[in-house]
């Protein structure tokens, strides 16, 4: 099925020096599409690049990751810079494209066509690709894993603008994912820090004194050893069919995090509530009032006075509980061996001092995960406006 021009195919939103330049011509990719049809043989260290990655890796890597062995191939296409490639064979019908913009000759199996645009921005066409995704999967063929050949590919029409309206789109989107980049690489070292943090806030297994205290902390001695059912108990959450669900304010929470909504709820705020059956150990804090239901247990403090209860949340994070599920048909965890577990705590001015540091920076990494899914949503809004609305016959 190609697009066809039912309507005319000039985008909702175009750069001024572009704004009388007319509809885009609907032409077939085949004219534009150049295949590179070198071979290499496997050797002992290169470089692979493919579709689902944003750079190149090698080879050892690229087998291990993808389970790929040497017999599984008969032979590697070489990408040059400045080369498209993408991954041939799909589970659902869609096909990622990726550049060799790295300027280093790289390598990619067999089911990775290797080819250029002969007329036309290469980084244009990789974000037209991404536009019409669904035009282009239609085309694999194919049952389960359906089959994109580049022959395939060529027979597709799409509509394209000038070239010089090509290379502003391009730029413009380039721009933007290079800041989506750069906050996505921000909010990986922000939680990676956080990961470290907690490392050197908590004491290690078998320790009863953290790698990193703080000041007015140093002196204070050890932490001091308890069981779990000492401090907490797992209360099991009540059954709230979903047909019962009410809407409303009142976070209906599972093993895996909020579920739905109701008008009533089964706890106050803040909450802990764990996954008991499903996803076993999962840990969720909850800032409102909810209504865990009976696939989770959630945590009683027994004595708030002396334990901090997001700082027992923290906690339960480092001991990991999705270790202590069992292997049942639907994995599950039991409250009694969690309830022996042993754990060590300080005194409630320190377990503050650390709640407060690891509270700050989980807001730090919510602001930043806001702000990219802002970006990529802006993306997404500004590509459906940049290229033209497609039928199809």
């Amino acid at each position: 099925m190609n697009p066809k021009n039912s309507s005319p195919l000039v985008p909702t939103l175009r750069f001024p020096e572009f704004r009388d330049a007319g509809e885009w011509v609907e032409k077939s990719l085949g004219e534009f599409i150049e295949e590179f049809r070198e071979k290499s043989s496997i050797q002992d260290e290169f470089e692979v690049l493919t579709s689902s990655r944003s750079g190149l890796v090698k080879q050892r890597e690229y087998y291990d990751n993808d389970r790929i062995t040497e017999r599984d191939n008969v032979g590697f296409n070489i990408i040059p810079p400045d080369y498209l490639t993408y991954r041939s064979r799909s589970d659902d019908r869609r096909f990622y494209f990726n550049e060799n913009n790295l300027n280093i000759t790289g390598i990619v199996s067999v089911y990775y066509p290797v080819f250029r645009m002969r007329i036309g921005d290469n980084k244009f066409f990789v974000k037209l690709f991404s536009h019409y995704s669904d035009i282009i999967g239609k085309y694999s063929v194919g049952t389960s894993q359906t089959v994109l050949s580049l022959n395939e590919l060529k027979r597709i029409n799409m509509p394209i603008p000038s070239l010089p309206e090509q290379q502003k789109i391009a730029a413009c989107l380039s721009s933007l994912d290079e800041l989506i980049t750069a906050h996505s690489k921000k909010l990986d070292a922000l939680k990676k820090h956080k990961k470290g943090l907690m490392q050197q806030l908590f004491p290690a297994e078998g320790q009863t004194v953290p790698s990193l205290r703080f000041p007015e902390f140093q002196d204070a001695g050890e932490w001091v050893e308890k069981k779990l059912g000492e401090i907490i108990v797992l209360e099991y959450g009540s059954p709230l069919p979903e047909q019962k669900r009410n809407g409303g304010l009142i976070p209906v929470v599972g093993s895996n995090g909020v579920v739905g909504y109701h008008d009533n709820a089964l706890i106050t705020a803040p909450a802990i509530v764990i996954g008991r059956k499903g996803s076993a150990g999962q840990v969720n804090w909850i800032a409102l009032d909810c209504y865990p239901i009976d696939t989770t247990f959630y945590v009683k403090n027994k004595n708030p006075e002396s334990y901090l209860l997001f700082f027992l949340k923290l906690t339960l994070d480092k001991i990991k509980l999705e270790t202590f599920k069992d292997n049942g048909a639907v994995p599950g965890i039991n409250r009694n061996e969690i309830h022996s577990i042993k754990i060590a705590l300080p005194d409630f001015p320190e377990q503050q001092k650390i709640a407060a540091g690891i509270s700050s920076l989980d807001e730090l990494i919510t602001a930043h995960s806001k702000k990219l899914d802002a970006l990529k949503k802006h993306k997404k809004g500004l590509m459906q406006q940049l290229f033209p609305v497609v039928g199809e016959e």
